[in-house]
């Protein structure tokens, strides 16, 4: 590489990932690092590297999980539904279900 040495992830923008977890494979000759961005992923500002979108594949779902998060306190819809408990929320999701199949089948 052009800087003649080791690189290390963030050492230019400090935008630098938290390492979360790491676990080998069954052969264990591959690893999985779970991290957590510190910032933008890519050089160029954005959450990753492989795609314009904002939080493309799988990041979504982290995106997805920070949302419900920063939602889960306070006095909002979202809060109410987590203090219900696993019932209320299993209600919800049935719910929710329901309308996308009736939806589906072109009942509104």
């Amino acid at each position: 590489r052009s800087r003649g040495g080791r690189w290390r992830k963030g050492e230019t923008s400090g935008h630098r990932l938290r390492v979360v977890s790491i676990e080998a494979d069954c052969d264990s000759d591959a690893i999985l690092l779970k991290v957590e961005p510190m910032g933008p992923a890519c050089h160029r500002g954005t959450a990753s590297c492989f795609a314009d979108a904002a939080a493309p594949g799988i990041g979504r779902l982290g995106l997805l999980e920070r949302t419900i998060g920063e939602r889960s306190t306070g006095d909002g819809y979202t809060a109410r539904l987590l203090q219900g408990g696993a019932r209320r929320i299993a209600q919800k999701v049935g719910e929710e279900g329901v309308e996308t199949a009736l939806a589906g089948a072109g009942g509104g």
